[in-house]
């Protein structure tokens, strides 16, 4: 039978206190997930979420949503070029 680990706090000592990560709560079986986790993400598909401690510097994000925000206001002919299936680039910039 698989663990069952109903409790918040014994989810989150788990993951991130003894260091085990998401992929070790997959490996440990579990059959059912938490209601706690199943809200969360039902609702960052609504509202968004926000990752922080992530170690990339802000001025670095500043630049990605400048970029982001300048291909947007492009028109649809010009932005055409960026598209995968287009480009011959890995990348598309």
């Amino acid at each position: 039978m698989a663990p069952t680990m109903s409790e918040l706090w014994d989810i989150m000592d788990f993951v991130v206190r003894k260091g085990n990560g998401v992929k070790g709560l997959s490996e440990t079986g579990l059959e059912t997930v938490p209601k706690q986790y199943v809200q969360l993400m039902e609702e960052s598909g609504e509202v968004g979420f926000q990752v922080i401690n992530h170690g990339v510097p802000i001025e670095f994000l500043d630049k990605v949503e400048e970029a982001t925000r300048q291909l947007f206001r492009l028109p649809a002919e010009a932005k055409m070029k960026y598209t995968k299936s287009i480009s011959n680039r890995r990348v598309c910039c």
